[in-house]
């Protein structure tokens, strides 16, 4: 529980862009995604 509250808003953000993504339908989310170039709120390009 520990580590998913210190990275609650990472986790929130790569799940809001994976929905976002997936228009609305349900994702599987892995540890790979986070991951994943863009999906990280301080990489990316700014939306």
């Amino acid at each position: 529980m520990e580590a998913f509250d210190k990275g609650r808003n990472r986790i929130r953000s790569v799940c809001a862009e994976a929905l976002d993504q997936n228009n609305g339908e349900g994702v599987i989310l892995h540890s790979g995604l986070f991951r994943v170039e863009g999906m990280e709120p301080d990489r990316g390009t700014a939306a």
